[in-house]
């Protein structure tokens, strides 16, 4: 499929002056994940989880947006840009102003989210990410969030390391 893009120039690969044709054979909005941040940094990784997290409250998300075209985060409207909303419990949402793209790149960046307290109660819920890219294409995905209680915490298969464990 063949676009036209207009702008006022052009620098990079993107138009902002004139118009320019290009191939545009991208049929997916950006790639979206999500994973925990935890008080204690030695739990956090930067790879992206499944699409469940569970954790305690205050429940705090890195969610990371990637698009080889570009990642939209400009409007402050509901449906424009990088969204999010807890299903049933908090509407959906504009988190634009709070995006950070990687240093030196427009392709890929994160925001944190974070339910406090008085938030949310213990349960599952869904969070709906919705993100866009420059060429418009969206993208939604659900992840689970259990929010877990101190009741609700359990160990379960717990192994001495090193096994065996070295005696005097």
């Amino acid at each position: 499929m063949q676009k036209i893009s207009r702008g006022a120039g052009s620098r990079g690969g993107y138009v902002f002056s004139g118009s320019e044709s290009f191939n545009d054979t991208d049929n997916t909005g950006p790639q979206i994940s999500i994973r925990p941040i935890y008080d204690d940094s030695r739990w956090n990784a930067n790879a992206g989880f499944t699409d469940k997290i569970s954790a305690f409250l205050p429940v705090e998300c890195a969610i990371t947006v990637y698009d080889k075209n570009g990642v939209d985060v400009s409007g402050i409207g509901p449906d424009e840009g990088l969204t999010v909303e807890l299903k049933g419990v908090v509407e959906r949402q504009n988190i634009n102003d709070k995006f950070t793209f990687d240093e030196g790149n427009n392709t890929q960046g994160h925001v944190n989210v974070v339910y406090e307290h008085d938030a949310l109660k213990p349960g599952i819920y869904t969070l709906t990410v919705r993100a866009q890219d420059l060429l418009g294409k969206v993208s939604m995905q659900d992840f689970t969030l259990e929010v877990l209680s101190e009741e609700d915490f359990t160990l379960g298969h717990v192994f001495n390391y090193p096994n065996p464990v070295p005696v005097g």
